[in-house]
């Protein structure tokens, strides 16, 4: 769960501090934006998907400024270096390969645009319900959506984070809350959206910072398990 200093972070306070210490050390091709309404398959079949509106309705104010500002980043260990200037004929040349130091150090991690928002969303489950129970009612529209997925570790397997406003625990406060999906499943509870990418903007810059490539200095080490 989440540490108690970041109870009072904003979301795109956050990022801005991840953005401008990349652009500091000439890590920014870590970050790969996309627009939200960009749409990487036209014929993709949303029938048992949300709409587009349904979808919407359960992001939370805090996710719709960070998207404003920052559209949907996604952090790419392997963005940052051109796999074509890594020749080198040195026998020790995998231990030094910049992809791999990085790949093993920084976690994927992407936001999701509207409409691949929508299919991880409609690949989910329903925690405690059958399947089969499940998609019977979205085919014949009558499924309530509850749950959005917004961002993803491996959206393929359906593993990432995901809206939930129904079945928030009581935090003392009325901003929905991010879970934790593994296998299409919300599987427990993380915090807000801010006290969620404070804890991803932490793992990203402890990894960068245990490989030498940002000042550990920057890093408070105890909000990192706060994303997961």
């Amino acid at each position: 769960m989440v540490a108690p200093s970041v109870l009072s972070m904003d979301a795109n306070t956050s990022w801005a501090r991840l953005d401008a210490t990349l652009q500091e050390r000439g890590l920014a091709g870590l970050v790969r934006y996309a627009e939200p309404t960009d749409v990487e398959d036209q014929g993709a079949d949303l029938g048992r998907c949300p709409s587009e509106e349904e979808a919407r309705a359960l992001l939370p104010e805090s996710y719709r400024r960070f998207v404003a500002a920052y559209r949907c980043p996604a952090i790419e260990p392997w963005g940052l270096v051109d796999a074509e200037d890594e020749d080198t004929e040195d026998d020790d040349a995998e231990d030094e390969d910049p992809n791999e130091r990085i790949g093993d150090a920084v976690s994927f991690f992407e936001f999701l645009p509207y409409h691949r928002m929508r299919r991880a969303t409609g690949t989910m489950g329903h925690p405690g319900r059958l399947w089969v129970d499940v998609r019977a009612e979205r085919e014949r529209g009558e499924y309530r959506w509850e749950f959005v997925m917004f961002a993803a570790f491996d959206a393929a397997e359906g593993c990432g984070w995901a809206f939930w406003p129904g079945a928030d625990e009581s935090d003392g406060t009325d901003e929905p809350q991010v879970w934790y999906v593994e296998d299409s499943l919300p599987e427990h509870q993380v915090g807000t959206f801010a006290e969620w990418l404070e804890g991803m903007v932490a793992k990203t810059l402890t990894g960068l910072a245990s490989i030498g490539l940002v000042d550990s200095g920057l890093v408070d080490s105890g909000l990192v398990d706060s994303a997961d």
